[in-house]
């Protein structure tokens, strides 16, 4: 029988326990992992994959050739090896780079067999068309290269609600709709084991569960529009400086529980049509080409998609060039795996264009190979041809009726469309005020106040005279320079412009230099003094050698910031800092300093805007941080955990816990606990109470709890939900969360009863002996409350009363095609594949042949202007830029001499 639970909250005298019995059955080993994925219909996962007839696969793929395959696992392009050398770039076709920057994204379509070509696009904060902000792509990008942007990830993840998330992945995938986009590349799943991690902006935090839900509304959101969703980057990509060569170095335990536990989330709950690995190595082998973690993927997690490199992870140059690298100078390739080691590893993509896969096919196709393994290249080759192939037939992508790709005017169409006053006709039409409002909701949403001493905010127009604004208020940061740079295609307003909207502008004074008497007057006099600081695309950021981006060198501001808000905070009693950052920063130095405080992530182009909106009190700020705040830096990680993982070694020792799990276990109080933010309201809690639903062996609760505002505005309460277990005897994490959900806006003594499922099995350890995941017998705390404070949180008890092992559900449809590269390879004779080898060799001949007429042309064209510098050096006569005038001026100077002769 199911009792209602009683709970202690705050300071509340006695906890009171509920119990439930689970009813328990006898420990299972690997040996019936299969038999238990099939019988675990309340499993909570959401397998949204289309079932798709293999019958209509390999049909396809049995009409295909050698070289249509291998133009669906790369743009088979460039030379092998080094694409940077002179040789290896002479081999490709020269008029491939005049499709930049598509070539390095688009694949040609298969015209003979209707099979459409991917077109992919980065999109972690917007869609790109504007490739680090150097290339811009062609039409049906806009010829600016502007797209619609919105707020970094780790600001959306600081509204902690999925379903605006979700909202989010639907814009992008009408984006890339309208552009004619099969694939983007987002959502980025990787967690935050250190605060300094240079693309922390796109994570969703600290919490490995936290990332897979919030990825997964994301993936739901993109694939209803029909468009491809990418997971990234897998595996244990969490470091930048270093990513090219540091392996991630954890046991198995440590590897499920904390680096492999999003991915499993995401694929449950979403089923996302792709995934791109990750540079780095794992437990010493790199992530892309060990088939043990994509088979992990793909066999037991359950991932039914394909799988691509990131860009250039597959080329020997990029992964040497760092002089701190252990490969730096390293030659052969022993090293670093041979032709066959990303098809055999189950990575089905190699971007942006091949290199391993160019070698290996033309390996086999050579027969310089022996039977045997030509055989079992095929195999893997067919299996990843195959899988794509399922992708495109589920989206659409293949049959004589699949739209046409969407190209730019001919150069004439372009020139009639501009001497009339008309851009390219391909260029898409997008509702960019139906995204601007959007990235405007989530930036309110998920700011964050973090502090407001005596109640200084809101400040309504009405009670202001004078507001003094400092710092980098006049630009607006939207995060990094890299490979999620968009070029916002509509108005952007910063800071000080969003003030001086709300205020008007008379009221809304800069202050350049408060060192002067007329600043440090400003500042006194003003009724609220905002401060803007916080970093930009050189402080943090994908790390684009030799010095944009990458990990941040320290863990609080910089010297100069602060002595600027001390400054400041001399001056007025009515300072607000306004902080930009990918996340949170140690805070202690400056916090004293200053009455508020607000989080502002990497906010969007209307930040500026969202951020005054919240300082009149327009908006009432109910952003959660996604990631707890230390009081030092060293209470983040465990001891001898290096707190600086990018100082170059290639070997770094990942932590168990980090983050508000270490905090929590080792007893240590953070400056702001996970999921802490205020409001100019309040809530009260009411006493969850628990029920078992469903009738799974791993048991499923039901939690219910009453919240109540009880303040004097309207507000949004974020409602979370952790467990620990009180005597459990095996090794664990301290906690976990459970489940989050928000409120909708409550009015002043409004009510909802806030109700969450929540799987038990979130509370299992992995036991690395039977590689099954272990529910250990014992009594588990599930608490409730607005962050990750212990003391504040409200509990139940829930008991099991045997302990249960179970695996990952495992695949539904199948990870690979049935009936694809399933060939006996005992006795399997290698036949050269003429057609291919001639292809490739015609190919790389009239490569060669354009590229030395190029070579050419331009050599004449540097003589002829050689030439005519020397004529006109030697003649003392040009005047102008046109070297002609030379030839003039001495033709008619002899035409004058003549003349007087005669």
């Amino acid at each position: 029988m199911v009792q209602q639970p009683r709970s202690r909250r705050g300071n509340q005298s006695g906890l009171l326990l509920a119990s439930f019995l689970a009813l328990a059955g006898l420990s299972r080993s690997a040996a019936k992992r299969e038999q238990q994925q099939q019988q675990d219909p309340h499993s909570p996962r959401h397998h949204g994959y289309k079932v798709v007839d293999p019958a209509d696969v390999t049909a396809l793929l049995s009409q295909m050739t050698l070289e249509e395959k291998y133009a669906q696992l790369c743009n088979p392009v460039a030379g092998d090896e080094n694409f940077l050398s002179p040789w290896q770039m002479m081999k490709a076709d020269p008029r491939w780079l005049t499709r930049m920057p598509e070539c390095f994204f688009d694949f040609e379509d298969n015209e003979r067999l209707g099979i459409r070509g991917f077109r992919t696009r980065d999109g972690p904060r917007g869609l790109t068309c504007n490739l680090g902000g150097k290339f811009k792509f062609w039409a049906p990008c806009p010829t600016d290269g502007s797209s619609p942007a919105f707020p970094a990830e780790s600001l959306r993840a600081a509204t902690w609600d999925a379903a605006l998330e979700e909202e989010f992945g639907e814009a992008i995938g009408e984006i890339a709709k309208a552009f004619d986009v099969h694939v983007v590349f987002l959502p980025s799943i990787n967690i935050l084991p250190w605060l300094n991690w240079g693309r922390s902006q796109e994570s969703y935090g600290e919490d490995p569960f936290f990332n897979g839900k919030m990825g997964a509304a994301a993936v739901r959101g993109i694939q209803s529009k029909g468009v491809m969703a990418t997971a990234k980057h897998f595996l244990a990509n969490n470091i930048e400086n270093t990513r090219f060569y540091v392996s991630a170095e954890m046991d198995d335990k440590i590897l499920h529980e904390v680096y492999l536990k999003q991915w499993a989330v995401i694929v449950a709950d979403s089923a996302p049509e792709a995934v791109m690995t990750s540079y780095n190595r794992v437990q010493g082998h790199w992530a892309n080409q060990i088939p043990k973690f994509i088979n992990i993927l793909r066999h037991r997690i359950g991932f039914e998609g394909w799988v691509m490199t990131d860009w250039w992870a597959t080329m020997h140059g990029a992964m040497t060039s760092q002089e701190r690298s252990p490969f730096h100078g390293a030659e052969g390739w022993d090293w670093f795996g041979n032709g066959s080691v990303l098809l055999t590893a189950g990575v089905d993509m190699e971007m942006p264009m091949c290199n391993f896969d160019r070698r290996g096919v033309r390996a086999m196709a050579s027969c310089t190979m022996d039977g045997g393994q030509a055989c079992q290249l095929r195999n893997v080759l067919d299996k990843a041809v195959a899988r794509i192939l399922r992708s495109k037939i589920r989206y659409g992508l293949i049959g004589r009726n699949v739209p046409p790709k969407v190209n730019p005017d001919t150069f004439t169409k372009v020139l009639g469309r501009w001497q009339r006053g008309l851009s390219d006709s391909g260029i898409a039409a997008l509702n960019h005020l139906k995204y601007q409002q959007l990235a405007l909701r989530i930036a309110r949403r998920g700011m964050v106040l973090l502090k407001n001493e005596n109640g200084l905010l809101p400040k309504p127009e009405h009670d202001v005279k004078t507001v003094a604004v400092l710092g980098t208020a006049e630009f607006l940061e939207l995060g990094d320079r890299g490979s999620s740079d968009v070029q916002h295609s509509g108005e952007k307003i910063s800071v000080l412009k969003g003030l001086q909207i709300k205020y008007s502008r008379s009221k809304v004074v800069h202050v350049e230099d408060v060192s002067t008497r007329e600043g440090s007057d400003a500042v006194r006099a003003a009724d609220l003094v905002v401060l803007d600081i916080g970093f930009d695309y050189k402080d943090e950021g994908e790390f684009i050698p030799p010095s944009i981006g990458g990990d941040r060198l320290f863990l609080g501001l910089r010297p100069d910031q602060i002595q600027l808000i001390k400054q400041v905070s001399e001056l007025s009693s009515k300072v607000v800092l306004a902080l930009t950052s990918g996340q949170m920063l140690v805070a202690e130095e400056f916090l004293p300093m200053v009455q508020g405080l607000i989080w502002m992530g990497y906010p969007g182009p209307l930040g500026g805007l969202a951020l005054a909106d919240i300082l009149a009190g327009d908006v009432n700020p109910s952003g959660r941080l996604p990631s707890a705040t230390p009081r030092r830096a060293e209470d983040w990680l465990p001891k001898g955990i290096t707190l600086t993982p990018y100082d170059g070694d290639a070997e770094v020792q990942y932590p168990y816990a980090h983050g508000f799990k270490n905090m929590w276990g080792a007893a240590i109080k953070p400056r702001f606990p996970l999921g802490f933010g205020l409001s100019y309201t309040t809530f009260a809690h009411g006493q969850p109470s628990l029920k078992v639903v469903g009738d799974s062996d791993i048991p499923m609760l039901e939690l219910s709890v009453e919240v109540v505002n009880t303040g004097k505005a309207t507000g949004s309460e974020v409602v979370q939900v952790y467990g620990s277990c009180q005597d459990c005897q095996l090794a664990r994490l301290p906690v976990a969360l459970l489940g989050f959900a928000r409120t909708g806006e409550l009015p002043p003594g409004e009510v909802e009863v806030v109700r969450l499922t929540v799987s038990m099995r979130e509370l299992a350890i992995y036991d690395q002996e039977q590689e099954l995941w272990l529910l250990e017998k014992g009594h588990y705390n599930i608490m409730e409350g607005a962050s990750a404070d212990q003391a504040s949180l409200g509990a139940a008890t829930f008991e099991v009363g045997e302990s249960l092992t179970f695996d990952y559900p495992g695949s539904r449809n199948g990870a690979d095609v049935k009936g694809a590269g399933e060939s006996q390879c005992h006795s399997f004779p290698c036949k050269r594949d003429e057609v291919f080898l001639q292809s490739q060799a015609e190919a790389e001949s009239t490569a060669q042949k354009l590229w030395l007429a190029i070579i050419g042309v331009a050599s004449v064209g540097l003589l002829l202007i050689l030439c005519c510098l020397c004529r006109c050096f030697m003649c003392q006569c040009c005047r102008r830029s046109c070297c002609c005038c030379c030839y003039g001026s001495s033709s008619s100077s002899s035409k004058k001499q003549k003349v007087k002769r005669s």
